[in-house]
């Protein structure tokens, strides 16, 4: 193994992922919170053994932004990707389509209560949360499949 920053990387990683999983036991039901930076840990883990124990760095990254129309192509791809999962968990009988979101909604809005929040008081006015249910949707599940789809055909 010439290189070796997967050591460094293993080890940080498992260093974030204990501090945060101890910080959300230790903050009890507010530890949900946690969960967004949770999700990040490779990234930051990545971060942080490329500036202390990647000899190039970020030299040979290559990061810079890409053409204009790509991204489109890039996003309508993702979308098709996502809609394949969707097809897919319907096929194996995973999921149930309720286009109107109502178990959802129920389920977050007793999460909501349990905490002694209302959902409806954290929205904009006029945005309610079936609108809520509908821009995650599309946005987030098309989002993390564009940014796969960006790298893998990049």
């Amino acid at each position: 193994m010439k290189d070796k920053s997967l050591i460094p990387y293993s080890v940080i990683l498992v260093i974030l992922c204990t501090g945060f999983v101890v910080g959300a036991r230790m903050m009890g039901e507010q530890g949900a919170y946690l969960a967004q930076g949770y999700m990040m840990t490779p990234a930051i883990a990545a971060l942080i053994t490329r500036l202390f124990f990647y000899k190039p760095r970020f030299q040979d990254a290559q990061l810079r932004f890409g053409r204009a129309r790509d991204y489109l192509k890039y996003w309508i791809f993702a979308l098709c990707i996502t809609a394949l999962s969707y097809g897919i968990y319907t096929l194996l009988g995973a999921i149930r389509w309720d286009f109107t979101g109502q178990v959802f909604l129920d389920r977050l809005a007793e999460q909501f209560a349990a905490t002694g929040q209302n959902m409806t008081d954290m929205l904009s006015p006029g945005f309610t949360p079936q609108m809520m249910l509908w821009v995650f949707t599309i946005g987030v599940d098309g989002f993390q499949y564009h940014a796969w789809a960006y790298f893998w055909f990049w």
